[in-house]
C-alpha cells in the first residue's frame, strides 16, 4: 500500500510532502538519517510525521502528493489534518 506523508520540522517551521510505497515511518527514518544528501529534508533532523494518507496505489499517492504540493500552502495542509473529509475528497478525486 502506498502513502502520502507530510512531515513537519519545528525548528524551521516547514512542511515536507512526499509519497512512497513504504510505510511513512520507514520514510521518516530515512529522512532523519539524511539518506538523501542535498534534499530539502537534510536541512534539519527534527522532522516528525504531521499527516499520513493511505492510498490504494503508488500512482494515486503521486497524484495526491502533486496536488498538495501545487497548493503551496501550509494552511491547506493544516486543513487536511483538521478536516478528514478533505482527505476523503482527495481519495475520490484521484482514484
Amino acid at each position: 500500500m502506498a502513502v502520502v506523508y507530510i512531515l513537519f520540522s519545528p525548528s524551521i517551521q516547514k512542511f515536507y510532502t512526499g509519497s512512497s510505497e513504504y510505510p511513512n515511518e520507514v520514510r521518516l527514518q530515512e529522512h532523519l538519517k539524511k539518506i538523501f544528501p542535498g534534499a530539502f529534508t537534510s536541512q534539519t533532523t527534527d522532522w516528525e510525521t504531521f499527516l499520513a494518507i493511505q492510498c490504494n496505489s503508488v500512482s494515486q499517492a503521486r497524484r495526491i502528493e502533486k496536488h498538495i504540493k501545487n497548493q503551496k500552502s501550509s494552511r491547506y495542509i493544516r486543513h487536511l489534518a483538521a478536516y478528514p473529509e478533505m482527505i476523503q475528497n482527495l481519495l475520490r478525486r484521484f482514484p
